[in-house]
């Protein structure tokens, strides 16, 4: 790999694949780790010697091993300083150039600490500041209605942030913030391996971008993990998680890997496994919301009957969710909480309070299907123990209030 120019007179490359013979000056930062631990004074001499040269005229060259990742973390630094903008904005002239995200996030933010002392870019918020991913969903929409009113908001779109394949970018968002929580609600909901593999692989930024900047992270999970029971089960945390399905996997696989970072670095994370969320202007449990329009249009409700009975749920109001995410972020709770009613109601006496909330004639009948369902409901002891939380919406009340808004959402139409 031959030099290459980040800007007419600065330049990144591989020590040994500089010439011989050459008219620029060279800044060797192979003394420096590609991980954690480098010193401050280290760090800051690099970049300071690179700046010197930049602002003197002379051509200049960073080399490390490979010229990927310590090379332009430090050139990205004196970009920063000599122009005095932030890291972000230097490292998007360093995109133009190169790769970004070959430069690993330790030295980067060994960097980040440099800049922020030698410019007057970062502001300090009166208000902490929370990221949170997955916005665009029901829930993310829905909790960053009530946490605007308690914390300054970070909340970046996909088209502004791509989690999976943008790293750098969000580190450098988390740091330019100051950034204190991140918030994970960003899972693709899907049943191919295309999308556990895209799941965990945002989970991995994000578990990185956390570890590096000690920012303690909530991560929704969900009762998918126990989907494999088939008996009824009131789960507390210490039920062995059994996934059924893509999704299940999904949570399950990202719980484990949030055990090892929490292991393996001192990752401080809260999970929060929640019953089946529901409320108004959620897209699941798609068949309550599907039950409501054929009772008012007084047409048959089709219910499933399984070989150990009808499907239930325990189904948590979104209000209640969001209570308990307030209460975890007031408090620092930092571990595993079950979150639900405690209740399971079926599918069947759903439809049936539905049909009776809208004096509907509709005729309800069930078809058979030849497997397993699961009943899980969720025990919320710990949860009422370690940050006062308990459910305040209970299935029929809650889905009293979702018929009706959805009523009247349906005669606005």
């Amino acid at each position: 790999m031959s030099i290459r120019w980040i800007t007419p007179k600065l330049g990144t490359a591989a020590a040994d694949q500089l010439p011989l013979s050459n008219n620029f000056y060279i800044v060797d930062v192979r003394d420096m780790v590609d991980k954690e631990g480098n010193s401050p004074e280290l760090v800051e001499q690099k970049i300071l010697e690179t700046v010197h040269h930049m602002k003197n005229g002379a051509k200049t060259v960073v080399c490390c091993d490979y010229g990927k990742s310590r090379s332009n973390a430090v050139a990205a630094g004196a970009i920063a300083i000599f122009k005095n903008i932030s890291l972000a904005d230097a490292m998007k002239i360093l995109r133009k150039k190169i790769a970004v995200d070959e430069i690993r996030l330790e030295p980067l933010c060994a960097v980040q600490k440099i800049v922020s002392q030698h410019t007057e870019i970062l502001k300090e918020n009166s208000k902490e500041t929370i990221l949170i991913t997955g916005i665009s969903g029901f829930i993310g929409t829905s909790l960053s209605k009530k946490l605007q009113e308690h914390f300054s908001l970070i909340t970046p779109s996909r088209e502004e942030l791509n989690l999976q394949h943008e790293r750098i970018k969000l580190s450098l968002l988390v740091k330019q913030k100051n950034v204190k929580r991140i918030i994970h609600l960003a899972t693709p909901h899907g049943h191919t391996n295309t999308d556990l593999g895209n799941a965990l692989a945002i989970l991995r930024n994000i578990l990185e971008v956390s570890c590096v900047h000690s920012i303690p992270l909530i991560y929704h999970s969900g009762g998918e993990i126990y989907s494999g029971h088939t008996k009824h089960l009131i789960a507390d945390e210490n039920t062995p998680i059994l996934p059924k399905g893509v999704d299940g996997e999904i949570k399950a696989l990202a719980e484990i890997m949030i055990s090892f970072w929490e292991k393996n670095t001192g990752l401080q994370a809260t999970i929060l496994r929640s019953s089946t969320v529901y409320g108004i202007g959620a897209d699941n449990p798609k068949f309550i919301n599907n039950f409501i329009k054929k009772a008012l249009r007084s047409q048959p409700i089709i219910t499933h009957h399984y070989q150990n009975g009808d499907p239930a749920l325990d189904l948590l109001y979104i209000d209640d969710l969001i209570d308990a995410i307030i209460k975890v972020c007031y408090r620092n709770y930092v571990g595993t909480l079950n979150l639900g009613t405690g209740h399971l109601i079926s599918t069947l006496n759903i439809a049936k309070l539905i049909k009776m909330c809208l004096e509907s004639n509709s005729v309800i009948t069930s078809t058979n299907i030849e497997a397993n369902t699961s009943k899980i409901a969720m025990n919320y002891e710990k949860a009422k123990k370690e940050i006062d939380w308990q459910p305040q919406m209970f299935s029929n009340d809650g889905l009293k209030l979702l018929i009706n808004q959805t009523v009247q959402k349906e005669e606005a139409i």
